[in-house]
């Protein structure tokens, strides 16, 4: 299985101002189109009742926090090729060397690779491996049988699918559809607020500003005057007493971030902190109530 490692989508990319090339000196992921081929991958050699699976990658640094993930998921071993005069080779380039990785971890029955990936969405890298490697390839599948040395695969098309075969050893590169073992790869991801920070911008005529752990409350017609929670704040001045008649308010509110997958693979994204302004205006209603 041919995995890449890229930076996380995450996280704000930025170019060298040199190369004029994506900066990859950080912490590396596995793209998460090749989480797809990884679960063929493991798929096919559970229906086969043996073999392994087994992963090769190319990167700077010698990062292999990707390479990790796939071994977290069941792959049995791993060849990384890193080497800093490999920075910014073209698709052929990184063909080649994963051709001759390939060829040194051995023969191999079949070769996965993902359609394309998330950072370069060239698609030509696999088609090149197999030319390099001599052997078929098979693009698009998103269902793959072997049996008796023969491999049968749906070929995803824009009208639809097409049933192809072709003799092993051969490489195939997949589509997002593959299904696993639990179905389709879903991920769900939740952002729960951690921290809210309101500003009311009454200045010194109110109590200043409040910070509350969690989602806070909402308030509610019945509480009245009442404030059941310290995440509650109450004007006491209406914004007519502010130069603009109106008060500058601002919420900051810090988002935990966390996913899961329908597979079992789950981690944390990170907090993200968001902004935002509104001016409001506060009044006060007199009323006289006679009995």
């Amino acid at each position: 299985m041919c995995v890449k490692q890229i930076p996380d989508p995450a996280t704000p990319g930025a170019l060298d101002g040199s190369t004029h090339a994506l900066k990859r000196d950080g912490k590396l992921i596995l793209d998460e189109s090749d989480g797809y081929g990884v679960e063929m991958a493991l798929q096919l050699v559970t229906t086969a009742g043996s073999g392994e699976v087994s992963i090769v990658s190319m990167a700077p640094n010698g990062e292999m926090s990707g390479m990790r993930t796939a071994l977290a998921m069941g792959a049995a071993k791993g060849v990384l090729v890193s080497d800093p005069a490999l920075a910014g080779s073209d698709a052929l380039t990184t063909a080649k060397v994963l051709a001759a990785a390939i060829q040194k971890m051995g023969a191999a029955d079949l070769i996965i690779a993902a359609t394309e990936s998330s950072d370069g969405y060239t698609g030509t890298v696999p088609e090149q491996i197999a030319e390099v490697l001599g052997l078929p390839s098979v693009t698009f599948a998103k269902k793959v049988e072997i049996s008796n040395g023969v491999l049968k695969a749906d070929r995803q098309s824009e009208a639809g699918y097409d049933e192809v075969e072709c003799p092993l050893p051969a490489l195939i590169s997949v589509t997002a559809g593959v299904p696993t073992p639990a179905g389709y790869i879903s991920v769900t991801t939740t952002a729960t607020p951690k921290k809210i920070i309101f500003d009311p911008g009454d200045g010194k005529l109110g109590t200043g500003p409040v910070e509350c752990n969690g989602p806070g409350m909402v308030w509610l017609s019945q509480f009245g005057d009442y404030l059941p929670s310290t995440c509650m704040y109450k004007y006491t001045r209406t914004s007519s007493m502010h130069p603009s008649g109106l008060f500058p308010a601002t919420f900051s509110v810090q988002w935990h971030i966390t996913w899961k997958s329908n597979v079992g693979a789950h981690g944390t994204i990170g907090d993200l902190t968001l902004d935002s302004s509104h001016q409001m205006l506060i009044r006060e209603v007199q009323a006289l109530v006679s009995r």
